[in-house]
């Protein structure tokens, strides 16, 4: 399969950039990027609709999350502390939640901006951490912006989350074979 950059650049050196005149090629609006995904919740009704953050949407992101102080200390040991993670987190889901399919003392809850707050205040902690997972997997530009302490802390998780998983598929196993 020939690489896609290549043909880009094969085609701008034989044609007029803004042009085609090759049958069948459909030029892209490429300012009209918009991409979702439905991340399901774990009990297979209920879900919330993800956006793929376009650039503006990741200016904006990386403006209100990257508030980092600098201190330097003269012997050229400088200290950074990056203040409010929590608010970091915080604003990746609230821009990245678009939409969704949710119940609320059995009435169906109506999609909001301020019920999103209330929704990332009041749910399990372990569910918004898989839905920022998804929205991170969806944003791939998330990924490296994540230190190698991050990295290792995700890979700790994910070794417990297995051990867990790992016991209660033994656990199962001895309860079905009585």
């Amino acid at each position: 399969m020939p690489d896609v950059l290549d043909d880009i650049e094969v085609r701008n050196e034989r044609a007029d950039i803004g042009s085609s005149s090759e049958p069948g090629i459909v030029q892209v609006d490429y300012f009209g990027f918009s991409s979702s995904d439905r991340f399901f919740l774990p009990d297979g009704v209920s879900y919330v609709d993800l956006k793929v953050l376009n650039e503006g949407e990741r200016r904006r992101y990386q403006n209100e999350s990257n508030r980092e102080i600098k201190l330097g200390r003269g012997g050229g040991g400088d200290a950074s502390l990056k203040m409010r993670p929590g608010d970091d987190k915080h604003t990746l889901l609230t821009l990245s939640i678009v939409g969704w399919n949710l119940m609320r003392n059995g009435a169906p809850v109506p999609f909001t901006k301020q019920l999103v707050d209330q929704f990332l205040s009041a749910a399990d902690p372990s569910l918004i951490d898989k839905i920022e997972k998804r929205i991170r997997q969806l944003n791939p530009w998330l990924l490296s912006e994540m230190t190698v302490e991050q990295i290792d802390e995700e890979i700790k998780s994910l070794e417990e989350m297995r051990e867990v998983r790992l016991r209660e598929e033994e656990g199962n196993a001895a309860s079905s074979s009585r």
